[in-house]
């Protein structure tokens, strides 16, 4: 069977379930908290309008999960005539209840449910090059998940108290921010120009092996308002669903967050910032900065090759630092075989420390 499709998806084979369900981790059992302030709550109209408003930028969207609201699309016309619509009123007082965690904890069970989509990391030459060193395929486990909830989550997510929770990651994360990306890679290109050198991180299996404990007393400490919607989505386990030969294959996803889950990106950000926030308290000379689990370390480098060599290595010990706290608190544990360290123009040699990175 061919391993590799032509929309950069693996193929649904015996290993391609294997490497998805060691992906997986086991769960630790987690506990919800009780919530301590009103919750967000989102109203039909605002639920009706955002619907609205998806099935319109999706219609001609080329994006493998934009067909879902895309489906919405003919009920735009029927609201222009001003005619009564009861589908679409039904569905947007759904999305509503869900979004405001007004639904039974069975829907927690029912909702999470998904199909995993394996979504290859590499491009096609990187994955022949990685197939001829018998290197197991490099996947992300995307849940595709139930399209009810995506889009009762998209609300909580932009709720103003989530909003709120999420300017104060700023300047150390930018994952949650508007155009949150785009700044990343700005800050990162400018810092670099301004001589400074920068560590790139990975964590490996970051959204599936995060504490979903961690999690969950983050979003309680952050964003209190949304802790009944967490307790709903993520103290239960989800069941993914992957089928090979006909037969469809339950994985459960029990620690972690979804990749794929507005929800759980979210979770994900706030449970790193305490992490993040302890770096930058201890290594007042170096710059964090991360977008979701992309996590960057940069220190400027003197013009002093000696000076410059002792900056790097107190960037390493920063680097270990920040891999033993995340691990001690998150579960996190870094790739070291895919951090990268990149050098400002005029440095071409790093420190040994370095040896193993890209």
């Amino acid at each position: 069977m061919q391993e590799v499709l032509s929309n950069g998806c693996a193929g649904h084979t015996r290993a391609t379930c294997d490497n998805l369900r060691g992906m997986h981790p086991p769960g630790k059992g987690t506990a919800g908290h009780a919530p301590t302030v009103p919750q967000v709550r989102i109203t039909p109209k605002q639920a009706q309008r955002s619907l609205f408003a998806a099935a319109g930028r999706k219609r001609a969207s080329e994006d493998c999960f934009g067909w879902s609201a895309s489906l919405l699309f003919p009920l735009r016309g029927q609201k222009k005539r001003g005619r009564y619509i009861p589908f679409i009123h039904q569905v947007a007082r759904l999305v509503a209840r869900i979004a405001s965690a007004e639904v039974p904890p069975l829907f927690g069970h029912i909702l999470t449910c998904g199909d995993l989509v394996a979504l290859h990391k590499l491009d096609a030459a990187q994955q022949a090059e990685a197939a001829a060193a018998n290197k197991p395929p490099s996947l992300r486990p995307v849940n595709k998940g139930c399209n009810f909830l995506k889009w009762a989550l998209k609300l909580a997510v932009r709720s103003g108290p989530a909003l709120a929770a999420a300017r104060k990651l700023e300047p150390l994360q930018s994952g949650l921010a508007k155009r949150g990306p785009e700044a990343f890679c700005h800050s990162l290109r400018a810092l670099r120009e301004q001589g400074y050198a920068i560590l790139k991180t990975d964590f490996r299996n970051g959204f599936n092996a995060i504490s979903r404990q961690a999690v969950l007393d983050a979003v309680q400490r952050l964003c209190p308002e949304l802790t009944a919607l967490m307790n709903l989505f993520y103290t239960v386990d989800g069941a993914c669903f992957f089928a090979v030969d006909g037969v469809v294959e339950v994985i459960l996803s029990a620690e972690g967050v979804r990749m794929g889950c507005p929800l759980g990106s979210f979770g994900f950000d706030l449970a790193l910032q305490a992490v993040l926030e302890r770096c930058a308290a201890r290594n007042a000379g170096i710059v964090v900065r991360s977008l979701t689990d992309d996590c960057n370390l940069a220190v400027q480098l003197p013009s002093d090759p000696a000076e410059a060599d002792a900056t790097l290595v107190s960037l390493h010990g920063a680097l270990e630092e920040l891999a033993a706290d995340a691990k001690d608190a998150l579960d996190l544990e870094l790739n070291l075989g895919k951090c990268a360290l990149l050098l400002p123009p005029g440095h071409v040699a790093a420190p040994d420390g370095f040896a193993g990175m890209r």
